[in-house]
């Protein structure tokens, strides 16, 4: 958004956000979090990245004591090793501080705590955004949207923190959440690259337009773990292999060739995906290596910005 900025606004030093640019955002687990920060709270980089940072520090907290084997324990008994009403709570105060003041008056003339806030928005100002999960007993992803779809289209009405929980919630880290009778878990068992859901979703027949940028920002390529050995590392090394991101890049490469021109695709490749869920102490080290990413692969970002920035002017109603 840094480079948007210096060909659309160059005399102006504020960032600026991406819900003001793109039509659609997703994401799942963390960068379901992430979508719903960016997308329906409308924040911009700099706001998000500070929300999250202060978020992971608080939910994945470890207690000073505890016994060697705990997790291991944990595992096996089938309880999360993170607490779920934390994060619910953390979110619905991210929620209450982040909600427009519009908004905000809206619901309390409806009665609606604000941290209640419904994930679903006919407020046209906001970029539409959809989070991930996936249903206990189901063969795909739900899409959690902020926006009303047709009939049969899928995904339960909730609420902004409910949509939070059921991306994240992911095996062994956070419990699922129970949505109108519906359990969810973390979207990244199915999706832990959404690129597929969201260009379908973009192209269903109701909602169809031409594409002019498509950016999907990967969480680091992983290093796949052989499931083998104790309980945890094999539940560790099944987790890796279904949230593979590089599967659903070769997918769409595969079945979309006429969208290779608009579709810029950002992983880092060296240490980015060896560093946990849960690994909040290292925040730091990923903001260097996201650095040096960004110095190395600077002309690519400039390329893309250039085609966000085209077609901005002219922008279609969504």
């Amino acid at each position: 958004m840094e480079e948007v900025r210096k060909i659309d606004a160059p005399d102006k030093e504020d960032a600026l956000k991406p819900c003001n640019y793109f039509d659609l955002i997703c994401g799942t687990s963390t960068g379901g979090l992430l979508a719903l920060m960016l997308g329906r709270l409308r924040m911009d980089v700099h706001d998000c990245k500070e929300v999250y940072k202060s978020l992971s520090s608080q939910v994945f907290k470890k207690p000073k004591l505890r016994f060697p084997g705990k997790m291991a324990l944990d595992a096996i008994r089938g309880k999360a090793w993170f607490s779920g009403e934390r994060l619910e709570s953390n979110i619905q105060k991210i929620v209450k501080q982040h909600i427009s003041k519009s908004e905000e008056e809206q619901l309390k003339e409806q009665g609606i705590k604000i941290e209640d806030a419904p994930l679903a928005t006919t407020n046209n100002n906001n970029s539409r955004c959809f989070v991930c999960a996936l249903v206990e007993g189901g063969h795909g992803c739900d899409r959690l949207r902020s926006y009303a779809v047709s009939a049969g289209a899928g995904g339960p009405f909730c609420t902004i923190w409910q949509a939070a929980r059921a991306t994240s919630a992911a095996p062994l880290y956070f419990p699922p959440i129970t949505i109108n009778c519906r359990k969810y878990f973390d979207g990244g068992m199915h999706s832990n690259n959404p690129i597929l859901e969201v260009v379908k979703e973009a192209i269903r027949p109701d909602e169809g337009h031409r594409f002019d940028a498509i950016v999907s920002i990967d969480c680091g390529l992983s290093k796949l773990v052989n499931p083998s050995g104790g309980l945890v590392h094999v539940a560790k090394g099944l987790v890796s292999h279904v949230t593979d991101t590089e599967v659903r890049h070769k997918e769409f490469q595969r079945d979309y060739p006429h969208l290779k021109e608009v579709y810029s695709r950002f992983q880092e490749t060296t240490k980015l995906g060896s560093i946990g869920l849960a690994d909040y102490d290292k925040l730091q080290d990923i903001e260097d290596l996201a650095e040096d990413f960004i110095k190395a692969g600077i002309e690519e970002i400039r390329q893309c910005a250039r085609r966000i920035q085209r077609w901005v002017a002219n922008r279609p109603k969504f």
